[in-house]
């Protein structure tokens, strides 16, 4: 990539921190929901 004047670790951090930017909102734990046993899993605590 010496012939194109990029520098390859540069690329690759800014590849991967756009890609964690991009899919941040899937990156985190979701919350579970619970519910109560007694009614079927219908009813949300």
């Amino acid at each position: 990539m010496k012939t194109y004047n990029i520098d390859v670790g540069n690329f690759i951090r800014d590849a991967i921190a756009e890609k964690i930017k991009r899919e941040y909102i899937d990156l985190l734990p979701k919350p579970k929901k619970k519910y109560c046993p007694f009614s079927n899993n219908t009813i949300e605590i």
